[in-house]
């Protein structure tokens, strides 16, 4: 006992709520990072290209448009899904939790470079 009524703290249940917590908040930098990939893509699409009506660039489609926009916060919440669950395995298994970090933000960045791709054809 160290002096009161409270259990004394087990080193191993301390690291694993570091690692929760480490997880939990890297994965939730990527909400504004979404939201700014967002405000960033509508910024892009409108400045791109001026389409008309006879314009038969991808660009120009109201499909490609939709995924120039929201693409960027899919695929931040997929990041965090993806991030959190391999975190949380990791966690479970007392292994860092940096590879579910690492995968959350990949999956973030192939959102973003998707999107951009879409931007340049």
């Amino acid at each position: 006992m160290n002096g009161s009524n409270l259990p004394a703290a087990d080193p191993a249940s301390i690291a694993a709520d570091a690692r929760v917590v480490r997880l939990t908040t890297r994965l939730l930098m990527l909400i504004p990072a979404g939201f700014v990939g967002f405000v960033v893509s509508s910024f892009l699409l409108m400045g791109a290209d001026s389409c008309r009506a006879d314009s038969t660039t991808l660009l120009c489609s109201t499909a490609a448009q939709w995924w120039i926009v929201w693409l960027p916060p899919i695929g931040a919440a997929m990041g965090m899904a993806a991030g959190g669950t391999l975190g949380a395995v990791l966690n479970g298994r007392g292994r860092p939790v940096g590879a579910g970090i690492a995968l959350g933000w990949w999956v973030f960045a192939a959102a973003e470079f998707t999107t951009w791709i879409l931007l340049r054809n």
